[in-house]
């Protein structure tokens, strides 16, 4: 078709126009459209080997998922953040096919119980983990002890409610706080009671017995009469040791207490004898099986456990209490075969508890108590014949006694003597555990209200896999030795509080949580971020590998 040049020149000005208009309009909805919201970390908590933290609200975990324990319905590991399940309800269409014959049929599936839910608290145990979501508890992960308190022993890999139904502790109330420990949980409500669930082995339910409880069972008795509890430690590792804090800041402990994990100063050194009829290969009196506390079925760590609330014995002010293992050592395979003889078995020990106390007029600072160091078995065993049947006539009577090295009251301030960066400093966060190492020993960290944060082991050595977080690499020098062989020595780990290496992802940020696994890896919240360094052997660290960390690495949460 045939246009005027003033034709033309008229629909060329209207199509530009047109295209101005639109890159305007287009313009205008950039500017005023909210951006792109960056996600907000509030809390972390590390367990041996997974690590969860709230996030926007929403609960995220990461690392190993043995059991469902990361919640995000499946029990394969992650080395990266994964959302726990929140779903809402839905329906979907199924081919179902019976003889060659096939129908479309409708499948209903619930909603997650978080659906909707606002998590404010989170705490990753052993082996499950739990979290508080508009003042309820909800638990996923491994359930064989009823860890998760829903009144069965089903794992679970998404969340379930706890119960609250009739004779649960929680009925009608509000939950504060929650935390998850070696197949047990504890909660505390808004009105001070607290209720635990799980396994109870040693009493650390609380509840007067060593019964497993299915769902939560009220704590009472004992020191606790009469008073209210604010806040409850973090149990930590394998521990079978809870404590908490009163409204008046005292604390109380319960549960295993052999290396006087409840500071209530009970005996440091514990006497008792048994007679049992030789069972195994020789004349074996007492047969330590890779194990902590057992002796062909006896155990030596029940005289000390407290199935009720005990009080701490000192009279400081308690801010925080982090319990960090179960105190004990591995000492392996080990028989006592020959009669009429003594024989002592040192056993390394880990496990503190650690706290953050004030006394008057001094800054918060670190105490800690139990975990021994060194723990001393001594066994007595006498031969006693002409019993029972052909072929197995051997009894045996044997005089244990147990004496540990460790102390039974709060000591301290610890990692904060004379000369150390922490000296006269307080201690706005504090986290500790055992650690395996090389050593056995406790792995303790601490953010300074001038937001530095320091870490130290105590008891051990092995800081190869940076676990204190201070970019410390072991200076080593390789040589020949007078056979040709290379010979590769290192210089002694360095020793005491070591400042987290701040000058990486940490730079410019305030810390406001920080949180060390049994397995020697800490994480941190630092300006609405989390941040992990240590080993990383099951991807604990959320980085997206399973490489260790010497210093703080950004978590893509």
């Amino acid at each position: 078709m045939n246009y005027r040049v003033g034709e033309t020149y008229v629909r060329v000005r209207l199509a530009m126009l047109l295209s101005m208009a639109v890159v305007f309009c287009f313009s205008l909805v950039a500017l005023f459209a909210p951006s792109a919201h960056a996600a907000t970390a509030t809390a972390v908590s590390t367990g041996t080997n997974h690590t969860c933290a709230v996030v926007d609200r929403k609960a995220k975990c990461w690392g190993d998922n043995t059991n469902g324990k990361l919640g995000n319905n499946s029990t394969s590991a992650a080395t990266s953040p994964v959302t726990v399940y929140t779903k809402a309800a839905y329906s979907e269409q199924v081919d179902v096919c019976e003889w060659f014959v096939c129908h479309k049929e409708t499948r209903n599936y619930a909603a997650s119980p978080l659906y909707g839910k606002s998590v404010t608290k989170i705490s990753a145990g052993d082996t499950h983990t739990c979290v508080v979501a508009n003042a309820r508890v909800y638990c996923w992960g491994d359930n064989s002890d009823g860890q998760l308190g829903n009144r069965g022993t089903t794992n679970s890999s998404v969340p379930v409610a706890v119960a609250i139904d009739s004779n649960s502790a929680l009925l009608g109330k509000e939950v504060v706080d929650v935390s998850a420990g070696a197949d047990f949980t504890c909660a505390v409500a808004s009105d001070g009671t607290v209720a635990c669930w799980g396994v109870n082995d040693h009493g650390q339910l609380g509840i007067g017995t060593t019964a497993t409880a299915k769902y939560p069972m009220v704590v009472s008795g004992g020191a606790l009469s009469g008073k209210k509890v604010k806040k409850l430690a973090t149990v930590k590792g394998h521990a079978a040791t809870m404590c908490a804090i009163t409204s008046e800041g005292k604390a109380l402990c319960w549960g295993q207490g052999y290396a006087g994990q409840t500071g209530s100063g009970g005996a440091s050194s514990v006497s008792d004898s048994y007679h049992k009829q030789n069972t195994g290969a020789g004349n074996q009196c007492i047969n330590f099986s890779n194990g902590m506390y057992s002796m062909n079925g006896y155990t030596l760590d029940e005289s000390s456990d407290a199935s009720r609330p005990v009080a701490v014995n000192t009279s400081l002010t308690f801010e925080s209490i982090i319990i960090t293992g179960d105190g004990g050592g591995v000492i392996g395979s080990v028989a006592v075969s020959n009669a009429n003889t003594t024989t002592t078995y040192n056993r390394n020990g880990y496990g503190y508890t650690f706290i953050t106390a004030r006394s008057s007029g001094s800054p918060s600072q670190a105490y800690y108590w139990g975990g021994s160091t060194s723990y001393s078995v001594t066994i007595t065993c006498k031969n006693r014949n002409g019993h029972g049947s052909a072929g197995n006539s051997t009894y045996f009577d044997a005089a244990v006694t147990r004496t540990y090295n460790g102390t039974n009251t709060p000591i301290g301030p610890q990692y904060q003597g004379s000369g150390t960066p922490l000296s006269n400093q307080s201690l706005s966060n504090i986290s500790g555990n055992s650690y395996p190492g090389a050593d056995f020993g406790s792995l303790f960290c601490g953010i300074r209200t001038n937001n530095a944060a320091y870490c130290d082991t105590h008891g051990s050595s092995d800081l190869t896999a940076g676990q204190t977080g201070s970019n410390y690499t072991p200076k080593c020098t390789t040589v020949k030795n007078g056979w040709g062989f290379d010979v590769t020595t290192c210089d002694p780990a360095p020793t005491g509080p070591q400042q987290v290496y701040a000058a990486g992802w940490l730079s410019g940020k305030t810390m406001t949580a920080i949180d060390t696994s049994f397995d020697g890896s800490t994480c941190t919240v630092a300006g609405g971020e989390v941040g992990c360094w240590g080993v990383n052997d099951d991807g604990q660290l959320g980085v997206g590998d399973k490489t260790k960390r010497i210093a703080p690495a950004k978590v893509g949460v």
